[in-house]
Formats: structure tokens, sequence, C-alpha cells
């Protein structure tokens, strides 16, 4: 069994920080993304109540 741990390197601890690091890099990008499509949906509304 330790071996298949080896194996996985799913109990490494360096593997576990990777893999939150990558994860949390995605997520804020796609907050920042989600932001920005925020802020121009704000834009059309404000623009639209203009005309």
């Amino acid at each position: 069994m330790h071996n298949e741990k080896d194996r996985l390197r799913v109990f490494d601890r360096s593997a576990i920080a990777q893999f939150y690091d990558e994860t949390r890099s995605g997520y804020l990008q796609m907050r920042a993304y989600i932001r920005m499509l925020d802020y121009l949906r704000l834009l059309v509304l404000e623009y639209l109540q203009m005309e």
C-alpha cells in the first residue's frame, strides 16, 4: 500500500500545494473575467438608458 501512495502522489504535500495553486490561479482569472462581464453589462444598461 505504501507503494501505491508513492505512485499516486495524492498524499504528497507538494502535489496538493501545486494543485491548490493551479486551482486558485484559475479561480482568480475566472473571477476577474466575471467582474469584467458585469462591468460591461452595467455599461450597456447605462447606454441604453441614455437613449
